[in-house]
């Protein structure tokens, strides 16, 4: 939702920084750096080493404007007090995995390709899914698969699939969908693959995403200067849930604003170029008054 974004931020043109707490390959960076003026600066956030290399050469001709982070978004706090040295204006983050990530089969994040059951942003190359998989307990995975994806009739699922990791029957990412799909057909839901909203509930409890979002989301309200803008991209029903909680209740203190009562979603011929766009849902909120 770059048009949306950029719209967002580029409205004030007043001086300070930018918070992407997912720089991702630095496209909403290099955006947002080019249509701002010089006294605004980007600090940008990632706890995937790739998304660092590709965004450092993407945003090195913008100079100093650009500083690059290695670390969580539930980290902001500390980061923006480490390298923020002046009011910060802007907040972005966008939820979930990126397609650099879905697109890379050795990244274990997709069920398209077969690849090591790893799904970690932070890229330690250790099959954390598996690991996942082979030491939570049913009752645990059972919430995470309810909670995080959706699933329906989480219980079977989560036992079925616990019984086959002990029966070593899953082994990659390729062993985890032909067993969802054969297991649990009536996990398909539209043209999506059964295995869809299990592979979401698992990388989200490797990369302990409720955890972050909840850090990230208490961030805003300490960090975000007077007449500065926060905008969250989610991609999931449980994500945006969190989002809309989080933003109504500090509507409550006056002290915020929300620019969305209802989510702005992305435009057709946003989805026609990214299908994986269709389902972004973007929730705004802003500091009142402006700093002199």
């Amino acid at each position: 939702m770059i048009r949306e974004i950029t719209a967002l931020f580029t409205a004030d043109q007043r001086g300070g920084w930018i918070i992407d707490g997912t720089l991702g390959g630095g496209g909403h960076a290099a955006e947002l750096l080019d249509q701002t003026s010089s006294n605004v600066r980007y600090l940008g956030i990632d706890r995937d080493p790739n998304a660092i290399h590709a965004a450092s050469n993407r945003l090195a001709p913008f100079g100093d404007r650009i500083k690059i982070v290695h670390g969580r978004f539930g980290e902001m706090r500390a980061i923006a007090e480490e390298h923020c040295d002046g009011p910060i204006k802007g907040i972005l983050v966008d939820l979930g995995v990126s397609s650099a990530q879905l697109d890379q089969a050795e990244r274990g994040f997709s069920f398209r390709a077969d690849g090591p059951l790893d799904m970690d942003m932070s890229a330690r190359g250790e099959e954390r899914a598996l690991i996942v998989l082979r030491t939570i307990g049913i009752p645990e995975l059972t919430r995470a698969l309810s909670e995080y994806g959706d699933v329906p009739r989480p219980g079977t699922v989560a036992r079925i699939l616990c019984e086959a990791v002990g029966d070593n029957k899953i082994n990659g990412t390729a062993d985890l969908a032909e067993l969802i799909a054969h297991e649990f057909p009536w996990l398909r839901k539209g043209n999506k693959h059964p295995a869809t909203r299990v592979f979401q509930a698992l990388r989200m409890v490797v990369n302990d995403e409720p955890g972050e979002l909840t850090d990230v989301l208490k961030a805003i309200s300490e960090i975000l200067s007077p007449g500065g803008t926060a905008a969250m991209i989610a991609y999931h029903s449980f994500e945006d849930r969190a989002v809309k909680q989080c933003f109504r209740e500090l509507k409550r203190d006056k002290r915020f604003e929300l620019l969305t009562k209802k989510p702005m979603l992305p435009m057709e011929d946003e989805i026609e170029k990214n299908p994986r766009a269709r389902s972004a849902k973007l929730r705004v909120l802003r500091r009142r008054g402006i700093e002199s």
